[in-house]
């Protein structure tokens, strides 16, 4: 089924980021689609990364694809700067 006007509406109107605040989580907790860029502070991530990010090369450039020669951003992730 393809999407309506509605529909598109409706998902570009989400946020790209949630940060979420857990009471039993001693970290604040932030979502995305995809990924994060490790050492990019959070407020200057890429909205194509925050919805593509499958890898970090070992240059730290980002690809949608899953690279195996690349790492999985999350591997490299050391936590916001």
């Amino acid at each position: 089924k393809d999407l309506e006007e509605d529909d598109w509406q409706w998902l570009e109107a989400l946020p790209l980021m949630l940060h979420l605040d857990l009471p039993k989580s001693p970290l604040p907790v932030v979502v995305v689609h995809a990924g994060l860029v490790p050492g990019v502070p959070m407020d200057q991530q890429k909205p194509y990364d925050l919805v593509h990010l499958r890898s970090i090369d070992a240059e730290g450039h980002g690809s949608k694809l899953f690279d195996a020669g690349a790492g999985a951003w999350a591997k490299n992730w050391q936590g916001p700067t």
